[in-house]
């Protein structure tokens, strides 16, 4: 999963990664390379920036925020960069070792003293590090409603404070989340004195706001080819996410995912969280059904939504990998947890595990399973009539004694030989071309429906008729041929 990372500080930076663009004092700064690749450089109108001026002010430090509150690990496996944790947090640490490679070293001076890990009841994570001077100072990182609230001075180029401007700042964020972009917004604390604990009463206000980092992971040609083959295949896709409602429209959008409004005209339509506390519960089902994307949604409100596509009789799966989307997993129908990048608590509750984190396998898991389903239907409808004339035949000639048609000996053998060889062909028959244009199978529909079973009973009948018929025309044969007179 390559991240492409773009930061922002505002009123100074913003940053474009991968001819994405960051803009510093009003300015704008162009960063070359793509994904977790370190080698690039910070380009203004063309023009290489000097080490001096990446390594100063508000740029520096939503840089060095981004690096030091983070859990990540950017490594190298087989000699490729590879992230260790979330991509969002390593696309931060690129951004960091962009800037300037002898950077990093130096960030990581900062010792951390204690964390505050993200929860989506806070939707922010904080880090306490001891600082060279002497003091200590608070990294604050997440969503922008919730960084800017606890802000009430910017930093401005050179590294001074200014009075913070929400406004321009949230017209900021629009602005970038109607592009898809994924939006981070920094902050720090200084200090006095030493402590060892970090609390969220140390984080509520009085903080200096740095600026936002941008990032974007494109979605990958083969998801969007998945979401297509769900849709033709019946499978409704609905997004829930913690981003910003404009960014996870836009990629919903991108990733071509459909409105379930009863109109032609109908448009994608997203909830926030906020406007899903206000639904009372008879409600909720409407509208999670017409609805295809939430954002900025919490633990409680996810479960809440699978346990709305419950009740309308939809069989839900549910993806997941963090903590929060545990009892979500728990109750869906069917659980999928991260294999990659999903925490134990995820992998644990969910039923089954993503291996790749890749949404293209969920399409290729459905559509293999809707032909192993059909061959499974298949050998039963070929296998059962078959056994059903036999023992048809057998029974009749039972209770109207007559002499077996068949010998217990030669029906081992047919089945045996049935089974193995004719049976073997169907259950391994490659999957027809429209299985993934059929509407889903409710549950409640049988395996052997109301018409399989009639053609069943009626090809059984059949088949024990012309048993019955071969036997009769045998035993005529042979009593013609031993009538007396017959030619030797």
């Amino acid at each position: 999963m390559d991240a492409l990372s773009r930061s922002m500080v505002t009123p100074v930076i913003v940053i474009r990664n991968a001819t994405r663009q960051k803009i510093a004092s009003e300015q704008a700064y162009e960063v070359s390379g793509t994904g977790y690749v370190t080698e690039g450089v910070f380009q203004r109108k063309g023009d290489k920036v000097p080490v001096t001026v990446l390594g100063t002010g508000a740029l520096r430090e939503v840089l060095t925020a981004g690096l030091v509150c983070n859990d990540s690990r950017l490594v190298v496996i087989n000699g490729l960069n590879q992230i260790e944790g979330d991509p969002t947090e390593g696309a931060l640490l690129v951004s960091a070792e962009k800037a300037e490679r002898s950077l990093g070293v130096q960030l990581r001076r900062f010792s951390r003293m204690d964390t505050i890990s993200f929860e989506s009841e806070y939707q922010y994570m904080a880090t306490l590090h001891n600082a060279d001077d002497g003091g200590q100072i608070v990294y604050l990182k997440g969503s922008v409603e919730q960084i800017i609230i606890r802000c009430s001075e910017e930093m401005d180029a050179t590294g001074g404070s200014v009075p913070i401007d929400r406004l321009r700042i949230q017209r900021q964020v629009q602005e970038s989340a109607s592009r898809g972009l994924r939006v981070l917004a920094f902050a720090r604390l200084d200090i006095d004195g030493r402590r060892t604990t970090l609390k969220h009463e140390d984080v509520a206000g009085g903080m200096l706001f740095l600026g936002l980092q941008e990032m974007i992971d494109p979605p990958r040609q083969e998801a969007i080819n998945a979401v297509k083959a769900c849709h033709a295949a019946g499978i409704r896709i609905k997004m829930i996410t913690g981003d910003h409602v404009l960014t996870a429209t836009a990629i919903a959008q991108q990733l071509g995912i459909k409105a379930y409004l009863n109109r032609v005209d109908a448009s994608l339509k997203a909830v926030t969280g906020k406007e899903l506390e206000f639904v009372r519960e008879e409600q909720l089902p409407d509208l999670v059904e017409e609805t295809s994307v939430f954002a900025r949604v919490t633990p409680e409100q996810k479960l809440r939504l699978v346990k709305a596509l419950q009740s309308r009789g939809f069989i839900v799966a549910m993806t997941g990998d963090g903590v929060n989307d545990a009892p979500a997993l728990k109750q869906a129908n069917i659980g999928v947890a991260m294999g990659l990048n999903g925490t134990e608590i995820a992998k644990e509750a969910a039923d089954m595990i993503l291996t790749d984190d890749n949404f293209a396998s969920i399409e290729a898991a459905v559509e293999e399973g809707r032909g192993v389903f059909d061959n499974l239907r298949k050998f039963i409808i070929w296998t059962i009539p078959t056994n059903l004339g036999e023992s048809l035949a057998v029974v009749v000639a039972i209770f109207a004694g007559l002499s077996l048609p068949i010998l217990p000996v030669q029906l081992l053998w047919v089945n045996m030989t049935t089974a193995t060889c004719l049976g073997m062909m169907l259950a391994f028959e490659i999957r027809e071309k429209d299985v993934m244009n059929r509407p889903p199978r409710s549950p409640q529909t049988p395996i052997l429906t109301k018409g399989l079973v009639l053609r069943t009973v009626w090809v059984g009948t059949f088949l024990a008729s012309g048993l019955f018929g071969l036997f009769f025309m045998n035993r005529a044969g042979e009593l013609l041929w031993q009538r007396p007179g017959r030619l030797l």
